[in-house]
């Protein structure tokens, strides 16, 4: 059972809580939906790869996607690519004496 706690005019509901960094965005995304950062990122056709407009409308409405000139082109969005960078970040970047 959600709980809805109120703040001011708007709703907020607890269990669906907005993700606060580009990790936890990250971390709830479904497999096509991270397929599509990947594809926009490097550049491919993301249709051939088969995700389906339903994932491209889902980060179009969370805003880690735009659309280009043509309604059906896409591109990462700053956010998205704070996200796509806390996707391909390996678990030990970031820290000193890595193996190279």
């Amino acid at each position: 059972m959600a709980f809805l706690l109120r703040q001011g005019p708007a709703r907020v509901n607890v269990q669906n809580r907005i993700p606060r960094t580009p990790a936890d965005s990250a971390a709830r995304l479904s497999v096509q939906e991270r397929l599509l950062l990947f594809c926009l990122a490097s550049g491919t056709d993301w249709r051939r790869a088969g995700v389906s407009a339903a994932a491209a409308t889902q980060l179009l409405v969370r805003d880690l996607i735009c659309r280009e000139t043509s309604a059906a082109r896409f591109r990462l969005s700053p956010l998205g690519w704070k996200v796509f960078a806390a996707l391909v970040r390996t678990p030990n970047s970031g820290q000193d004496g890595d193996a190279a």
